[in-house]
């Protein structure tokens, strides 16, 4: 049986983990897709800045390679949307960070999505590694993903490395993953970090294990140079994660865990430092019917570990006082 996974950090790593924050200067105001897609990219193809600001709601008709530090929000005093209904995706290289606030990326419930929305790339170098913060008034939404490709997709999909950072006022709701291996309803990890410093993650669902999160990871991966290994470990400072579901759907929803958070393999740890909520979070077990019809068992199941032979409901409504 694996060790308990839960710990405690001190409020003395917090300053590092927000650190290498870009400066925005070069600002453009835009209204239409083919210029989004124009400024969001680089080289001599594509139009220098580092700070769009939306004037109009538009739909994102190209998949995007980031390979510069980018800011995308909506004018003062408006909040417009980005249609992602048509399956195009946002990639992030090592080295650089995409910042969201005050903006929407709705999916729309379209259900031929073959890849997430957003990809962090992997990086072996310690001192680059992919990027993605969610700040105030920043939704994603309404995303489903159902890919038969024998590969992990979701929402937000962060490989080795990289780092997704969620904080007050971030929301990604009613995203669901059904694709073939199905797990992670809003973000899947592998060897990365995830900061939740607020936010909520709430009604999302996968077929497989992790109906909000999924992290991988192993503990001999090296440390980064803010001090924090690529273990596929989570900080939550803050924030929500209910009503979340993992199992539906699936085949065989009884190897399916972790209704809210799902730690893989042996690496990854939940660091509980402020005061978080994961409750409301369940596993659907399927008991019985057919592929057409299944039945399900539904188990209260906010955290379930990889070996672990329990899952912790209502665990996690903690503060780092306690």
């Amino acid at each position: 049986m694996k060790n308990c996974v839960f710990s405690k950090l001190g409020f003395v790593v917090f300053a590092a983990l927000l650190a290498l924050t870009p400066a925005f200067g070069d600002s453009k105001e835009i209204n239409k897709a083919r210029d989004f897609v124009n400024y969001c990219g680089t080289g001599s193809r594509y139009k220098s800045c580092d700070d769009i600001i939306l004037t109009a709601d538009i739909e994102l008709t190209s998949d995007i390679t980031l390979r510069k530090n980018l800011k995308i929000r909506s004018k003062d005093g408006s909040r417009y949307t980005i249609s992602v209904a048509n399956a195009r995706q946002i990639e992030i290289d090592p080295n650089y960070k995409l910042t969201l606030t005050n903006i929407v990326f709705d999916g729309k419930n379209y259900a031929s999505r073959n890849e997430g929305l957003f990809y962090l790339k992997e990086s072996s170098d310690t001192n680059k590694i992919a990027r993605l913060e969610l700040l105030n008034r920043t939704t994603i939404k309404n995303i489903t993903v159902t890919t038969t490709a024998d590969a992990d997709h979701a929402v937000i999909h962060a490989k080795k490395g990289s780092r997704i950072i969620i904080n007050d006022g971030a929301e990604i709701l009613n995203c669901q993953n059904n694709s073939a291996h199905g797990n992670g309803g809003a973000i899947c990890c592998d060897s990365g970090n995830i900061i939740m410093n607020g936010g909520v993650i709430a009604n999302c669902s996968a077929k497989g294990s992790g109906g909000a999160i999924r992290v991988t990871g192993a503990r001999n991966l090296a440390e980064d140079h803010l001090g924090v290994a690529f273990r596929g470990d989570i900080f939550l400072y803050g924030g929500y994660i209910t009503n979340n579901v993992c199992g539906e759907g699936s085949a065989s929803g009884d190897n399916c865990y972790g209704g809210g958070i799902y730690l893989g393999d042996t690496g990854p740890m939940l660091h509980v430092i402020g005061p978080a909520v994961v409750s409301n979070n369940i596993c659907k077990v399927r008991t019985g019917g057919s592929n057409y019809n299944p039945t399900y068992t539904e188990i209260p199941d906010d955290v379930s570990t990889f070996e672990l032979d329990e899952r912790y409901a209502n665990r996690l409504k903690l503060s780092g006082d306690e």
